[in-house]
């Protein structure tokens, strides 16, 4: 039984294999490419057996082609667009890609606790300068308590760790200076260089940071008073 499931598993991974082989893989594949039928819009597509495809021609309308995708795409409508070679072809690049990505390395820098922390401190300023009182000031004040409580917690457990013979503290960044070493010589390409395809990845190598962050080969971020995405520091 065991046998006959392993040898079902198999062949289904080899179709998608072959399957996406054809899709990506170097080498001219025959497509069936999808447009909205009523728009025209280009959908995407498809490949395997595409002579034997039964379509649905209700919503949709098709056109059989044959190219490497590798070296060719398609581009525009069903009736005004083309292949391109995709090395000429601009890159295409959408508003929220860049926002996605300013988004990231603004977490990767001050998560959300971070932000919320900078806001609670400078609340907590205002407050006092000025008396406020009120149900609002109460409960501000319970959940900044807790906060204050759990940190202060926080510290007693690592001064006990370093305190300790039975235990070996490794601090942030000490964290760093390990995996420096294990990534020196070259390792840390041989498993993969950053990603760094598009301009607006700039954004990450910001000029504006502090002098005592320090940072992890995948961009995260730790100093002595930001914790990574474990801590609330």
């Amino acid at each position: 039984m065991s046998s006959l499931f392993y040898e079902y598993n198999k062949s289904q991974h080899d179709v998608v294999n072959s399957l996406n082989q054809e899709m990506h893989g170097e080498g001219e594949s025959e497509f069936l490419l999808i447009f909205n039928k009523t728009s025209g819009a280009y959908i995407g597509r498809t490949c395997g057996h595409v002579s034997e495809t039964k379509s649905d021609s209700t919503h949709y309308k098709f056109k059989k082609m044959t190219f490497d995708p590798t070296i060719f795409e398609w581009r525009g409508d069903y009736d005004g667009g083309e292949l391109f070679r995709i090395v000429d072809a601009p890159v295409q690049i959408s508003e929220e890609y860049v926002d996605s990505q300013v988004n990231y390395t603004i977490r990767d820098v001050y998560d959300w606790y971070h932000q919320t922390n900078a806001l609670m401190a400078v609340v907590e300023k205002l407050i006092e300068k000025n008396g406020l009182e009120g149900e609002e000031v109460d409960e501000f004040h319970e959940v900044l308590d807790y906060i204050k409580a759990r940190r202060e917690s926080g510290e007693k457990f690592k001064q006990a760790y370093e305190d300790s013979p039975d235990f070996e503290l490794e601090t942030k960044k000490q964290a760093i200076e390990r995996m420096s070493k294990e990534m020196d010589g070259g390792l840390h390409e041989e498993l993969g260089p950053k990603s760094q395809q598009m301009p607006h990845h700039e954004i990450a190598e910001a000029p504006d940071v502090k002098d005592d962050n320090v940072w992890f080969p995948n961009k995260t971020l730790f100093n002595d008073n930001y914790g990574g995405p474990e801590s609330q520091e």
